[in-house]
């Protein structure tokens, strides 16, 4: 039992010195946006197609963003 306790031990470390590294990996290209209502920013629609936008020119020419819009309503964090 002893070996076994040692064994679980240290793959719990193992295992949280990987999601460290993990987490370190993720949060190096990651920020945290918040935005209140009057800011104006950019609408991004990647891999989507808008149907009300014109689009003058396809493929890799066309505009990455759209915009800018002004925020007339905060819905939650992501919205």
């Amino acid at each position: 039992m002893t070996e076994r306790d040692e064994f679980l031990a240290d793959v719990r470390l193992r295992l949280e010195q990987a999601q460290a590294v993990y987490k370190r990996h993720y949060d190096k290209g990651h920020w945290e946006l918040r935005f209140a209502v009057g800011d104006w920013v950019w609408l991004r629609l990647h891999q989507r197609t808008a149907s009300s936008l014109k689009t003058p020119t396809a493929g890799k020419l066309k505009p990455r963003y759209y915009g800018p819009y002004r925020i007339i309503a905060v819905v939650n964090e992501v919205a």
